[in-house]
């Protein structure tokens, strides 16, 4: 027996010759749509046998009752980055805090970030409002989230400009302190890893901040120590540098999970951090305090980050059309025991 195929919000509009964000304002009772076309619409979709998924959306004076989240996901990754579990946290806790139900999905991708498998949260019309966690929406993710016709909040993602409300990490303002705090303890020689010239948005960021930073003090010498966001990657890749003679005395890592990598390859080759070799890392994750040496890094407030997120959405689907809004978190610098001064270290 073939499955009936629920009438969508796409399909509406294709009938209405109306666009999607038009047919979902007007199924919600929301935007300043001519009551004629409200009507036509309403009427089509009786006429189609259209019905939401959940009839409790939208009570409680407007508040939604349901949201969606999807978590960006790599497929060859044997380990998790520890980062995006800590920002679902705060989203969690925010919708219970407003009474929203969150039903959340995988989104697995490639390298490239090209979405590999849709889940059927993108697919059913049954959540008020999407919160995209890690994505990159290029050309074609983009087209997807299109069609959704739904609020959509990024939070660490990255989509076309000015188009989605979003909550981000100030990187560049955040890798310039940590190296203006690496420069102010007299290291000259600094190298960056974990980034490529194609890296992720807010890890490339990272990068061109690495360069600025240099390009600010009129230090010449840089250190690309180019690999993808992977500790294993950096494991290999810094111990093959260090290896070698070279005259960098500290290692900034693009985020804390390839510092692990650095620091293990460090060990491995008998060279002390700090004794021997600065090392710095980037979100401030749940190890970092607690690995020998404590790991100096720029703390992200992971938790806000989820929450501010919630407070957008909640905003947008109750207000459609206000302007679109991007938070910015400023990263702060947590001074641990993995970053020496160059007097203080012993390796020339």
């Amino acid at each position: 027996m073939q499955a009936v195929q629920r009438v969508t919000v796409a399909a509406i509009a294709k009938e209405a010759g109306v666009s999607i964000s038009t047919v979902s304002l007007a199924l919600r009772g929301k935007g300043s749509i001519p009551a004629d076309t409200r009507a036509r619409i309403h009427e089509i979709a009786r006429e189609m046998g259209y019905t939401p998924k959940n009839n409790l959306r939208l009570t409680r004076n407007h508040m939604p009752s349901n949201f969606g989240m999807v978590i960006r996901t790599l497929p060859e990754d044997s380990q998790e980055n520890p980062f995006y579990p800590v920002v679902q946290a705060g989203i969690e806790s925010a919708c219970r805090q407003n009474q929203i139900n969150l039903t959340y999905a995988s989104l697995p991708v490639d390298g490239d970030s090209r979405i590999l498998e849709i889940p059927r949260i993108l697919i059913e019309d049954q959540v008020d409002g999407l919160l995209a966690v890690g994505l990159n929406l290029n050309q074609s993710n983009a087209q997807i989230f299109d069609r959704l016709a739904l609020p959509i909040v990024l939070v660490d993602a990255y989509g076309p400009s000015g188009k989605y409300d979003a909550v981000v990490t100030d990187n560049h303002h955040g890798i310039i302190d940590a190296m203006n705090y690496l420069i102010g303890k007299g290291h000259r020689h600094i190298a960056f890893t974990g980034s490529h010239d194609n890296a992720f948005p807010s890890i490339y960021e990272r990068r061109m901040a690495y360069l600025q930073a240099l390009h600010d003090h009129g230090i010449s010498n840089s250190y690309l120590l180019d690999c993808e966001l992977s500790r294993e990657q950096v494991h290999d890749l810094v111990y093959e540098y260090f290896n070698h003679a070279t005259p960098v005395t500290a290692l900034l890592c693009a985020n804390d999970f390839t510092a692990l990598g650095a620091l293990k390859a460090f060990r491995e080759l008998g060279l002390s951090v700090p004794n021997d070799i600065s090392l710095m890392g980037f979100d401030d994750d749940l190890l970092a305090p607690h690995i020998t040496p404590g790991l100096t890094t720029m703390q992200i407030d992971k938790i806000g980050m989820g929450r501010l997120a919630v407070s957008l959405l909640i905003n947008r689907v109750d207000r459609p059309e206000s302007a679109q809004v991007t938070g910015i978190i400023r990263p702060r610098l947590i001074e641990r025991e993995s970053v020496a001064a160059v007097g203080a270290a012993k390796r020339t």
